[in-house]
């Protein structure tokens, strides 16, 4: 029967191990408890393997010994500030292997998405939400639950469980207490994948005042950079760039330490330079940025995606086409990143310079699969006009 394996695992008294391999949930005890026991077999009664015959991980002698690596729980505390006020609800006592283990699907997500590997960055993030979880680091998963919500939005455009990661990271958040997390949340989307920059402003003001209270120069330069570029999409660009230039500005000189916050800052600052087509600001932050990740050794794809896509964006509206059209087209190449955002965003202004070209046939050809996304709204107008 099909649960012939389950029960065979049961009798040789390694449900534990054999559970916590297959994220199963239940300990041997809480099975016992759980009625999880065959009836009429006590947990004492069950045949045991040889002590000899036993793996190393499964011996206890021998897995004592080895206890004395395990991080102690002071690892896993928040490093720089405590980020909740007084008088909120105590967490969970944490598990320090379990959290170690998650925090390290984290980093991995975090990888992945840098290298378009969008798949692997949802599997790791989504173990590692469920096992901060499980050992009591709400906050941490509520963080978990921002980068999947982001993941979500850029790409595959999946607003409506982008909604639901938010929410759910809410939820934590509001067994916690105030926390400094509920600003990442706020800002789990890029400003430049959020249509309402209304909302935006007021989001990424939010997500200020909490980057304040709580002493977080992460936070703080998101939240600069998100309203910034608010501003500019309102037509108030002294205001919106003095906060992008004064983000970009702790982004690359290393204040930040988190490649992938500096990537979004970097983006907020792209999208707002391409609103108003300032090239020589965008070039010149480009440059800072570049700067930057050669000292790390790291070229996120994801990031000269975009990069490349406002480049030629803003070179087509000043009259260099041909340097515009090339740029564009090694942002929507095999190379570049796949992100759905990204690939609407550049096949839009593709579509731009075609329709000024008077190829009127390869502008269609370029906005046919993305005809229902906002930035495709001006091209189509302008390709309308054309024909």
């Amino acid at each position: 029967t099909p649960d012939e394996p389950i029960n065979a695992v049961r009798r040789l008294g390694v449900w534990s191990q054999f559970a916590r391999h297959h994220g199963l949930g239940h300990t041997e005890e809480e099975q016992h408890r759980g009625g999880g026991v065959p009836r009429g077999r006590s947990r004492t009664s069950r045949p045991r393997l040889p002590a000899r015959a036993r793996p190393a991980s499964l011996d206890p002698e021998r897995r004592t010994s080895r206890r004395t690596d395990t991080p102690s729980r002071a690892d896993y505390r928040p490093s720089v500030v405590d980020t909740s006020r007084e008088g909120a609800k105590p967490r969970p006592a944490v598990e320090p292997a379990r959290a170690a283990s998650s925090l390290d699907d984290a980093r991995l997500g975090g990888r992945c998405f840098a290298e378009d590997d969008f798949d692997g960055a949802r599997t790791h993030w989504e173990v590692a939400f469920r096992e901060l979880r499980r050992a009591g680091e709400l906050r941490r998963a509520a963080r978990v639950a921002a980068d999947l919500a982001g993941l979500h939005v850029a790409a595959w455009g999946n607003r409506a469980v982008a909604r639901g990661w938010i929410d759910r990271g809410r939820r934590l958040v509001g067994q916690v207490g105030p926390c400094v997390e509920e600003g990442y949340l706020a800002l789990a989307i890029l400003g430049c994948d959020e249509p309402d920059v209304i909302a935006l402003e007021q989001q990424a003001e939010l997500a200020l005042s909490l980057a304040v209270e709580f002493s977080d120069p992460v936070l703080e330069a998101r939240a600069l950079a998100e309203s910034g570029f608010a501003l500019v999409a309102r037509g108030q660009l002294a205001r919106g760039f003095a906060r992008l230039d004064e983000a970009l500005a702790a982004a690359t000189s290393g204040e930040l330490g988190d490649l992938a916050q500096v990537g979004k800052c970097y983006c907020a600052m792209l999208a707002a330079c391409d609103r108003c087509g300032d090239l020589h600001r965008a070039l010149e932050w480009t440059a800072e940025v570049a700067r930057l990740i050669d000292k790390l050794d790291v070229r996120p794809r994801i990031l000269h995606t975009h990069c490349r896509s406002v480049y030629g964006s803003m070179l087509s509206v000043i009259g260099r086409w041909s340097e515009a059209e090339e740029a564009m087209l090694d942002a929507l190449s095999p190379r570049a990143s796949q992100a759905i955002n990204h690939r609407v965003e550049t096949s839009a202004h593709l579509a731009e310079l075609r329709v000024r070209q008077g190829r009127i046939t390869e502008a269609e050809e370029l906005l046919r699969p993305f005809e229902d996304y906002v930035d495709c709204c001006a091209p189509l107008a302008r390709l309308h006009l054309a024909r």
